[in-house]
């Protein structure tokens, strides 16, 4: 008997995890970063180009605190694939993700002055991007491996807390960098920076 050619969706499936893959690693190797320089004298216009970037975004503020240099956010969710309007998603990975799971962002943008004490205009500042992928777990879930309909639910009589819960399952370095990145760019482009024009 001879041998069935492999379907087009075992190579479309093949082709698209190696682009993945390579463009996971492209990002990694001399890519930016989820940290960065600011000036001096540039940290409150770098302060307010971090909020109009997170709310730019879509993110619902949570912390504003300019003395400590910290900006939080409220859990996002999004349904990946699903809702092609958001924009967390970095690749063809972060959407499925996404679209088969539960899962709510959380992004923390910290500024520290030299010596990583409180920021100030008067010296160099640093800022860095934390995002955090919070995926919502139903205790007592048991799911097979071999088929999603044969997932049972098993039930404990003792458990007084809810059957549904959050944790943080991971980092998403990519959109750290973007977000990063977007806040350098506004930077610049703000009126009496030093990369920006003059007033």
């Amino acid at each position: 008997m001879k041998p069935q050619p492999r379907s087009w969706a075992f190579f479309a499936s093949l082709s698209l995890t190696a682009w993945c893959s390579w463009h996971a690693v492209g990002c990694a190797k001399g890519g930016p970063t989820n940290s960065f320089e600011i000036n001096i004298g540039e940290y409150e216009c770098a302060f307010a180009a971090a909020k109009d970037s997170l709310r730019d975004s879509r993110f619902i503020l949570d912390r504003v605190d300019a003395e400590a240099g910290v900006l939080s956010t409220r859990p996002k969710s999004s349904m990946g694939l699903a809702s092609p309007w958001d924009l967390e998603q970095s690749t063809v990975h972060d959407e499925a993700e996404d679209l088969l799971n539960q899962q709510r962002r959380t992004v923390r943008v910290t500024f520290e002055g030299e010596g990583g004490g409180p920021p100030s205009s008067d010296e160099t500042v640093s800022g860095s991007v934390w995002v955090t992928v919070h995926r919502t777990q139903t205790a007592g879930l048991r799911a097979p491996s071999k088929a999603a309909g044969l997932t049972t639910l098993a039930i404990d009589p003792m458990r007084t807390s809810g059957a549904v819960y959050e944790v943080p399952v991971r980092r998403d370095p990519a959109l750290e960098r973007r977000i990063a990145g977007d806040i350098k760019d506004r930077v610049k482009r703000r009126p009496g920076t030093a990369d920006g024009s003059t007033r």
